[in-house]
């Protein structure tokens, strides 16, 4: 592979290579004793020279995306959490009802409280 050291102009010397225009988080120097791109400052995503004020955008920062990752990760984690929670209490709530319900229908032989039982009505023979 060829690796070139200097361009015929108007093209620019980058990453060994002769290019008409600069990609993506370079400038064009055509000034430089060997026109070429130039990395923009590390805040930039693209620029017109290498000061930070010549940004015409910025990167977005990777601790911002990080961040944001985080904090939706966390909030699905809590929301699962706390559902699960009211779950296990619901299902918790209703196995006592029914044991309790269960234990009441077996103490009780269907009569009110203050009732008498009733005798049986006498055989016919």
């Amino acid at each position: 592979a060829d690796v070139c050291t200097a361009c015929n102009s108007p093209l620019l010397l980058h990453g060994g290579r002769c290019v008409g225009e600069c990609p993506e988080g370079t400038f064009a120097d055509p000034d430089a004793p060997t026109p070429a791109c130039l990395a923009c400052h590390a805040k930039c995503k693209a620029c017109s020279g290498p000061e930070r004020a010549d940004c015409i955008s910025l990167r977005s920062p990777a601790s911002r995306r990080l961040a944001l990752g985080l904090g939706l990760g966390i909030g699905l984690l809590v929301l699962v959490v706390l559902l699960a929670l009211v779950l296990l209490l619901l299902v918790r709530f209703r196995r006592q009802r029914g044991t309790r319900k269960m234990a009441d229908d077996e103490d009780s032989d269907g009569m009110l409280p203050g009732m008498a039982p009733r005798a049986a009505p006498p055989r016919r023979m």
